[in-house]
């Protein structure tokens, strides 16, 4: 008779960092700590009621993805908005979509459709609710199928690796375009039309479509908040 497995201990250290990087991550991405904005050990400590050692370990995690910037002999900050580094993002979000769209969708399966209708019905179902932040969660899972639908976990990886800054410029376009979420939501709906058909053409022409209106969206939003010279300046 074998003996049974022991079980590690877990580290209560190491689940403490994982969930004060996960706040201080998810502030960051839902704008809650605005671009630009000075961030001290001292203040997330206090704030958080921890200690400077897990605030020390979520600022090196968030460095090394982009979310936030140290500068030496000046204090750490969270990352600006760059219409340079928006562009080049969506650029390859585009790249990524299409690609794995055009390389997949004559395979899509009935089951395959069936995910991507329930997905657009309950986002479009939550609009008519007034919810739109879950409508706008929807969106972004059915993105996430396009890719996940591929099947290529290099690819998948890349995706993944930048989603969070991605979103950090999507929450900036729902916070200052009322109507994108309702209009996105039209985009989609348009959107699963041709994946139904399996028209890799209309689907990679609405894909596209919708994409760059995003886009657009975020640079006419940034601009306006520019001329008001409010916090959430974006860096040309």
């Amino acid at each position: 008779m074998s003996h049974p497995v022991k079980l590690n201990k877990i580290n209560d250290m190491q689940l403490l960092k994982d969930k004060v990087y996960e706040t201080i991550r998810q502030n960051i991405i839902d704008l809650n700590l605005y671009p630009g904005e000075q961030l001290t050990e001292q203040r997330l400590s206090d704030e958080l009621g921890v200690s400077k050692s897990p605030i020390r370990d979520a600022i090196h995690r968030l460095e090394q993805q982009g979310l936030i910037c140290v500068v030496p002999y000046k204090g750490c900050y969270v990352a600006d908005l760059d219409k340079k580094e928006c562009r080049e993002l969506f650029q390859l979000r585009e790249a990524i979509e299409i690609f794995s769209m055009e390389n997949r969708i004559d395979s899509y399966t009935e089951e395959d459709i069936r995910e991507f209708t329930a997905i657009i019905k309950l986002a479009t179902e939550e609009i008519k609710r007034g919810n739109e932040s879950s409508a706008y969660n929807e969106h972004l899972s059915f993105h996430s199928m396009i890719v996940d639908k591929l099947g290529n976990s290099l690819i998948l990886d890349t995706y993944s690796n930048v989603q969070d800054r991605i979103r950090r410029y999507l929450n900036f376009v729902v916070k200052y375009s009322p109507d994108r979420v309702k209009l996105s939501n039209k985009q989609h709906v348009e959107l699963l039309d041709a994946i139904r058909q399996r028209d890799k053409e209309w689907a990679s022409r609405d894909l596209k479509h919708h994409l760059e209106t995003v886009l657009e969206d975020y640079l006419a939003c940034e601009q306006i908040m520019e001329g008001k010279n409010g916090k959430m300046l974006v860096k040309s």
